[in-house]
């Protein structure tokens, strides 16, 4: 399959389950997990207990309806915000080959470009093991000017609040 039909099955499978899309991506935390690191426990998705409601309503958190809309109109809206957002990164990305033939290098290269420790390319795996890269850091000549990945960076160590 070329990079335009990689996108659009992916695309696909998520507008046709979009959390069984979510659970066949490997997360952050499984691709960040270091051996015998910390690891917060994990616990099954069952109802929140009293005291876990408690707590959480003490941190601000809302149960039932909320300005009128009920937590599951809320939650609906916000997963269909969530899922045009993923279908837009899918449909900006490309897949490892055409990054290969746009920067005239080998897959091989473009392989290394994104597991350096001083990473060139950024690149994020979707379900299948398909890597997809994001298209604002191509032009049509091939990746953006030198320094622009020095940028990026600074602003992703950058507290989200100051």
């Amino acid at each position: 399959m070329n990079g335009s039909e990689i996108r659009k099955q992916l695309t696909a499978d998520l507008n046709r389950d979009y959390l069984a899309y979510l659970r066949s991506m490997p997360s952050a935390h499984d691709i960040n997990q270091k051996q015998g690191s910390e690891r917060a426990p994990q616990h099954g998705s069952g109802p929140l207990t009293s005291k876990e409601k408690g707590i959480l309503a003490a941190g601000g958190a809302r149960f039932g309806n909320t300005h009128g809309r009920h937590a599951a109109a809320i939650a609906s809206s916000q997963r269909q915000h969530l899922q045009r957002e993923i279908g837009a990164m899918i449909r900006e990305s490309l897949i490892l080959e055409e990054v290969s033939k746009r920067l005239s290098v080998s897959i091989e290269t473009v392989q290394g470009l994104i597991t350096k420790e001083a990473r060139e390319l950024f690149a994020f795996e979707a379900p299948h093991q398909i890597l997809l890269f994001p298209g604002w850091q191509f032009t049509d000549q091939g990746t953006l000017p030198e320094g622009w990945q020095t940028n990026v960076k600074n602003c992703l160590k950058m507290p989200l609040t100051q």
